[in-house]
């Protein structure tokens, strides 16, 4: 159990370094390039958001949760293109209050 608390001390610390940052971006920023390639800052944190949420769903509708994941396994690229496609046109400060939400 304290390795569990740990790990949510540690997650909320991250969650809030990444806000600040998040915070601190401005319109060009969100379209900057990430090392992951063909990302930009924006695809980033709506995966973040996106996959948070999916946790979310996890812990309290595990069946939900389960017809995500097989959507998932059957083509994991369309399925990562579809998970950031309601994000896409989103302006990047919308986005963030997305994520928080889903934090």
């Amino acid at each position: 159990m304290a390795d569990s608390a740990a790990a949510l001390i540690d997650l909320e610390a991250e969650h809030l370094a990444l806000a600040e940052l998040v915070d601190s971006l401005t319109a060009r920023d969100w379209e900057l390039p990430t090392p992951a390639p063909g990302w930009r800052v924006r695809h980033q944190i709506a995966h973040l958001a996106y996959f948070s949420d999916a946790a979310v769903t996890a812990l309290r509708d595990p069946e939900a949760f389960s017809s995500l994941r097989a959507r998932s396994d059957v083509d994991s690229v369309r399925y990562s293109e579809s998970v950031l496609e309601p994000y896409a046109d989103m302006p990047g400060s919308e986005l963030a209050c997305v994520w928080l939400d889903a934090v």
